[in-house]
């Protein structure tokens, strides 16, 4: 685990009760016994060390310039020819437009939203036949639910009316304690967290260095 992941309460580092957000998922009803999880946003830094680690852990991660690869390799080896140059183009178009500089129309977006929709029917078809493509789809999602799943762990700093206690070793609760959470409340928790994960730079709570 990452030295210099942020601390809490089994640190060095305190962590202000103001910057604790209570939450409890909506799918609670009023009158029964609601767990509540004390959440804090990430600082910039705290994301930084949260991504050392994802690398860390999963390696270096799939990206966007790597699934277009493996798709045109793999629509030259499953498709017919014909189809196959259509697709090449059609990732070569979508490469242009994300990476040019400013707004797109609206009539750009649609259509950028056409070609993604294109590629998405002749990815499902591909990664069947094509193991290269599969394999490192899977990868991607699994660093995705990796990713998740480190930022619940950084971003909760305690809960009440759960089995057991909230333990925290280099700034993550620990899997062992992760057990406590209901396993319907992991998905809200996990759209709460992403949330606190991804806040804007005049939102950054202030972080005191370790």
């Amino acid at each position: 685990m990452a030295d210099d992941l942020p601390r809490d309460v089994n640190g060095t580092l305190p962590v202000s009760m103001k910057d604790r957000i209570p939450f409890t998922p909506a799918s609670y009803e009023d009158g029964t016994s609601k767990p509540v999880y004390w959440l804090k946003p990430l600082s910039k830094r705290e994301r930084s060390a949260l991504f050392r680690e994802l690398v860390r852990t999963s390696g270096m991660l799939v990206d966007a310039a790597e699934i277009r690869q493996a798709l045109r390799d793999g629509a030259i080896a499953v498709l017919l020819p014909e189809d196959a140059a259509a697709l090449c183009q059609t990732l070569e178009d979508i490469a242009a437009m994300t990476v040019a500089k400013g707004e797109r129309s609206e009539e750009e977006a649609a259509h950028l939203d056409s070609l993604l929709a294109i590629v998405k029917r002749w990815q499902a078809k591909i990664s069947r036949e094509y193991p290269p493509l599969r394999e490192l789809l899977a990868a991607q999602l699994d660093e995705n639910e990796q990713w998740n799943l480190l930022t619940v762990r950084a971003c909760i700093r305690d809960w009440e009316h759960l089995p057991a206690p909230c333990f925290k070793k280099n700034g993550l609760v620990t899997l062992e304690a992760m057990l406590a959470i209901p396993d319907e409340d992991l998905d809200a928790l996990e759209q709460r967290c992403l949330g606190l994960r991804e806040l804007t730079a005049d939102q950054e709570p202030d972080f005191a260095s370790p």
